[in-house]
């Protein structure tokens, strides 16, 4: 499947993940900002820290590109990841604790209410939540928030007993599962370095796929693990459609959906 490529305004060109073969397979040669993404996070072992890992570099990233840089964090009181940002060495993921508020919330009720207010809030160039109990319809209205304020929504979204691949559906443009890679390659992983498999579970406008990369804590900077990289996506697992009316922002409608700010609140 030959991805469509989708051209963004400079000011909301994509996140590049460092390794041409993986912006390459994204529709927008790398993650898009002002929309939503999600990381699956599921039970093996390490999995929770190596997500919110992962999650720490989008954030930097999308810090050092935003104008303003504000970070909002929010938390539930049944964390998934198990590493609340004072728990974490956020330094090592480039994170400057300092431009990080925190915001706890007690239900879901106010955790979607705190993920919204901080998608709606221009200050801020990312908003990271834990997203527990957020259905489609609520999924569509905070894609509209980030759009609408230029601000990108990352949303961990526990799946438990689930296979992460089985989540409900929802309006992120991306789905990712992020775990440490397995531990028979422990000892080929370059000193200083982090190495993770980076699952894209689904994607707007292409395939899944799988790579393993080493994340150089020195340079903040991906690398395909060599002679690991990657495999072909499974090819009985298809690619994401998205509900009517959900697409990337700034990019061409379909004739099947409709426009993202059509959509009723």
């Amino acid at each position: 499947m030959t991805p469509q490529r989708t051209r963004l305004p400079v000011s909301d060109e994509p996140v590049s993940l460092d390794a041409p073969a993986i912006d390459a397979a994204l529709p927008w040669r790398g993650l898009p900002r002002c929309v939503l993404h999600e990381i699956a996070v599921g039970g093996a072992p390490g999995e929770a820290e190596a997500a919110t890992g992962f999650a720490s570099v989008l954030l930097a990233r999308l810090a050092e590109a935003g104008h303003p840089a504000g970070l909002l964090w929010v938390l539930p009181a049944n964390t998934v990841t198990r590493a609340a940002p004072g728990d974490v060495d956020l330094a090592q993921f480039g994170l400057d604790r300092s431009a990080l508020t925190v915001r706890r919330t007690e239900s879901a009720c106010d955790a979607l209410s705190a993920i919204e207010t901080g998608l709606r809030d221009a200050r801020n160039a990312a908003v990271l939540a834990e997203a527990d109990g957020i259905g489609l319809n609520a999924s569509r209205r905070l894609h509209r928030a980030a759009g609408e304020s230029h601000v990108t929504g990352l949303l961990f979204r526990r799946a438990g007993a689930l296979d992460p691949a089985a989540l409900p559906p929802s309006a992120a443009m991306t789905r990712w599962r992020i775990r440490p890679a397995p531990d028979a390659h422990a000892s080929l992983v370059p000193s200083g370095a982090t190495r993770w498999r980076l699952d894209l579970l689904r994607c707007h406008g292409a395939a899944p796929g799988i790579w393993t990369v080493d994340y150089d804590h020195a340079t903040r900077r991906f690398a395909l693990a060599p002679a690991l990289s990657s495999r072909p996506a499974d090819p009985n697992i298809p690619s994401l459609t998205f509900p009517e009316g959900v697409r990337p922002r700034n990019a061409p409608a379909p004739d099947t959906l409709t426009s993202v700010s059509g959509l009723a609140g």
